[in-house]
């Protein structure tokens, strides 16, 4: 088993995220380069400093529970319809509240306990590592969410449309809509205002809030 310091994990995992990305094509240089103190603060927060060799998938979901000390069974905060969700939504950009957007989107303990396992990321030939699946999600998730409240923030946010797949994506217990396009009020095209919603157990949330505004 090897430590690292926080600061050469952050470069490794930021390295391993754009390559698996394919490098972010398709998203300009000011939306791929998070600065370096971003970088740290996010791998601070929600990925375990210890970095090991692969491990089966199993054994990688249960070190990295262990290591966040924490496990659950059912999603939190979350809301009973995707309409629910989506009010909440809008409620959240209008007010500018950064931190009530965050909870409607899966944390990292819903994330390896719920997501993780059924997810394509913990089977080939998709495999990541769970600490490097969160950072891919939760590190452009963050960034997309400031960017959206400089658009839209601090003023009413009406949704005229949304267009969602009509059946989901289906992983284990879990129900996925990806891809999902919304007309604003007073707009004329349609945005991808956040990534994809997770059903579970008749509740909803956010797996990432990532955008492509």
């Amino acid at each position: 088993m090897t430590r690292w310091s926080l600061p050469r994990v952050g470069r490794t995992l930021a390295l391993v995220a754009l390559a698996a990305c394919g490098g972010g094509v398709g998203r300009d240089a000011e939306r791929d380069a998070l600065p370096a103190d971003s970088l740290a603060t996010a791998l601070a927060a929600h990925v375990p400093t210890h970095v090991d060799s692969v491990f089966p998938p199993g054994e990688e979901q249960r070190r990295f529970l262990a290591e966040l000390g924490r496990t659950t069974d059912s999603l939190r905060d979350a809301s009973r319809s995707r309409d629910a969700l989506l009010a909440r939504f809008t409620q959240a950009v209008a007010d500018a509240d950064e931190s009530a957007l965050r909870a409607m989107q899966l944390d990292v303990v819903e994330f390896a306990a719920l997501y993780y396992p059924v997810s394509r990321f913990a089977r080939p030939p998709y495999f990541l590592k769970p600490q490097t699946a969160w950072f891919q999600i939760s590190a452009n998730a963050a960034h997309d969410a400031r960017i959206l409240l400089r658009r839209y923030g601090g003023r009413p946010l009406r949704l005229a449309h949304v267009d969602c797949p009509a059946t989901p994506d289906v992983e284990g217990s879990n129900r996925l809509w990806s891809g999902c396009r919304v007309r604003v009020a007073g707009d004329t095209a349609a945005l991808q205002l956040f990534g994809t919603i997770l059903e579970r157990d008749g509740r909803f949330k956010f797996v990432s809030l990532a955008n492509k505004l």
